[in-house]
């Protein structure tokens, strides 16, 4: 991958990122690619014991970042109904309170409301959403991470350890035993009363096991790692059934190089978001315990599904169907995407919308053809079905993007 490709890619994501959550997950992108000294993954990420200082200005991922910050309400940014969604934007609003006391207080009401506010599970797991008790995997890569960071910016070791108690308490609701028949160790995406999805989703397995990576190193680089080596421990594991999960699927499917969008059902697509994020773990894991993560099985794992990702960005533009905007065509470029030809007279997309906190829809680039849609709301999910009904059936070329949250589904006349 080339470097004109990432920046293309990178500014891409700047202009799609519109939500809570994108703006928090883009600003540790931006950390980690840009200014990875300020990142936990650093080889010394809290110099004498204390979160580094930095020049907001001169840190791409934290003057990015800074004008979604609120400095003046409860959360740190709107979370539409979320609660750990706003939390993904604490990390960098701990390191902007470094130098501006506001943003530290901002920071310090977001704990406190996720601590103290947010519904939570019996077993006392934080819900993802404010308005019910719900566990999201997704929620793993938004929340422990920033209470994680607040323990070592407070010197408290305490809530240090409740950010790794959360993923534990997550992984006993989400995850499937480790006697199961399929997918042992692979999290369910969402369970509870509102939205619940028990499949195995490629993106939340790896928001959960990246955030637990970022945590992970956020303690063992703490000046508490030594009092929290049993609680790190476990945590490691659970990372480690979630990459060993993937992995094992993976293998079921030697001709498939990418995973599949529900790990455990070979129905669905090869999907890139979760593929390109657990490889990205693999190599943080292997980082920060090389003893333990072997270049081979997991390296070599995480090189080859980094080279099916790769092989998959292109630099072309391309329209893009708004699921939110039912059929609304906008132009994109420069995206990962998942790229699959059909020779086929037609197609009919659907569309399951299983929420609606995401625009990303599906990628059309097609020549000689008519696009109809259709909008229902008498399947058992809304529906948008997207009609590709091309006058030269070779010109049909259907580009799936990753639909965060919604679950795309093929059928042929």
């Amino acid at each position: 991958m080339t470097s004109a490709l990432m920046d293309s890619i990178i500014a891409q994501g700047q202009r799609l990122a519109t939500h809570s959550w994108e703006y928090g997950a883009f600003a540790e992108a931006l950390l980690e690619w840009y200014d990875p000294f300020y990142s936990v993954f650093a080889n010394d990420p809290f110099p004498d014991g204390k979160i580094p200082v930095a020049n907001v200005d001169d840190v791409r991922s934290l003057s990015y970042v800074k004008p979604f910050i609120s400095i003046n309400s409860t959360t740190l940014v709107d979370g539409d109904g979320a609660a750990g969604d706003p939390a993904s934007l604490g990390v960098s609003a701990i390191l902007i309170g470094e130098t501006l006391p506001e943003y530290h207080a901002a920071a310090s009401r977001q704990v406190d409301h996720l601590l103290t506010a947010v519904p939570r599970w019996p077993n006392g797991a934080i819900s993802h959403r404010e308005d019910v008790a719900e566990l999201w995997a997704d929620f793993i890569y938004m929340a422990p991470p920033t209470l994680a960071y607040w323990g070592v910016a407070t010197s408290a070791p305490d809530v240090l350890n409740a950010s790794i108690q959360q993923c534990l308490l997550y992984r006993d609701v989400l995850a499937a035993p480790a006697a199961a028949p399929s997918a042992p160790g692979l999290w369910h995406h969402i369970v509870g009363p509102q939205s619940q999805d028990l499949g195995m989703w490629s993106t939340g397995n790896a928001w959960a096991a990246a955030g637990m990576a970022r945590v992970l190193a956020t303690a063992r680089r703490s000046p508490h790692a030594g009092s929290l080596a049993a609680e790190t421990a476990a945590l490691s594991a659970v990372v480690r059934a979630i990459l060993d999960g993937a992995m094992a699927v993976d293998a079921a499917e030697p001709d498939e190089p990418l995973l599949r969008n529900y790990l455990n059902d070979s129905a669905w697509f090869g999907e890139l978001a979760g593929t390109a994020l657990l490889s990205a773990t693999a190599y943080r894991m292997a980082s920060l315990e090389p003893e333990g993560y072997a270049v081979d099985p997991y390296v070599k794992w995480a090189d080859a599904k980094r080279e099916a990702v790769t092989a998959r960005c292109v630099p072309e533009e391309l329209p893009m169907s708004d699921a939110l905007d039912q059929g609304k065509i906008m132009g994109i470029r420069d995206r990962l995407n998942q790229e699959h030809v059909e020779k086929v007279p037609s197609m009919r997309l659907n569309v399951f919308l299983l929420s609606f906190r995401s625009s990303f829809g599906t990628l059309l680039h097609i020549r000689d053809a008519v696009v109809s849609t259709e909008f229902s709301t008498l399947c058992p999910a809304p529906t948008l079905s997207i009609i590709v009904t091309a006058a030269n059936p070779a010109h049909v070329r259907l580009v799936c993007l990753e639909p965060v949250f919604l679950v795309l589904a093929v059928e042929r006349p």
